[in-house]
């Protein structure tokens, strides 16, 4: 289990380093708490653009549509909603307006969630 510490190196290396194009690291991750611990690092350093960049291009990873990571991708969903990702991602592009890389990631996130519930 990850545990956030006063560094944002540890959330920045998730993704880099676990999950993206891995899927049964995105399942371990799933199934260890991951996706709640994402969201509660990126509520703690939201100031950070590479944190929250790299954080939610792995909750983007986890909750995108992946037939090989085999977790239930309705359950992840709820799961981030059930976190605050919502408020997070509109904090987030609030916070980066410049930044459009970061806009564009946080909007697939909104749209992934959306979608689910349509």
């Amino acid at each position: 289990m990850f545990f956030i510490s006063d560094s944002h190196s540890t959330l920045s290396s998730i993704a880099q380093y676990l999950c993206i194009s891995h899927p049964p690291n995105k399942r371990t991750l799933v199934q260890r708490g991951g996706i709640p611990l994402i969201i509660k690092g990126l509520s703690y350093f939201t100031t950070d653009e590479e944190v929250n960049y790299q954080g939610f291009a792995v909750l983007f990873s986890l909750l995108a549509d992946d037939p090989q990571t085999k977790v239930s991708l309705s359950d992840c969903r709820q799961m981030a909603l059930a976190n605050g990702v919502v408020d997070l991602c509109q904090n987030c592009q609030k916070q980066f307006r410049k930044n459009k890389g970061l806009q564009g990631l946080t909007a697939s996130v909104l749209d992934i969630l959306v979608t689910e519930y349509s």
